[in-house]
């Protein structure tokens, strides 16, 4: 098993915008109370940057939120591409990585590590 890394930075950004738009609050405020740039903040919330805890910790304390109120549960995020999907999707790789990688996140459900598709981010 392997953690859906997609997934999880999505959840916690989407868990981290709803907080900040409840308390209306700006992008600009948020990074300005914390010490990183709003551009980092956009990102974080998009789940395209991947926040270090003591980035995270800081936006949850500016927040006022408990930091796990914007982590998923364990199995939320784990994936599950067994070595029988990934064989399979072996054997299409002569469909060249881009087609085989669609494949493989056609038959499990996830995008396999180190492979980036056409729809990914």
């Amino acid at each position: 098993m392997a953690i859906d890394e997609d997934g999880l930075y999505s959840w916690v950004g989407e868990r981290l915008k709803k907080r900040r738009v409840e308390l209306q609050l700006t992008q600009d405020e948020i990074a300005g109370k914390i010490g990183i740039l709003r551009t980092s903040v956009t990102n974080i919330e998009a789940g395209r940057q991947k926040a270090p805890l003591h980035v995270l910790y800081g936006l949850c304390e500016v927040l006022d939120i408990d930091i796990a109120t914007v982590l998923p549960p364990t199995k939320a995020v784990l994936r599950r591409t067994g070595p029988a999907a990934i064989e399979v999707a072996e054997k299409f790789k002569h469909m060249g990585a881009t087609k085989s990688a669609e494949f493989l996140e056609g038959v499990t459900g996830s995008k396999r590590a180190g492979r980036k598709t056409s729809s990914a981010k």
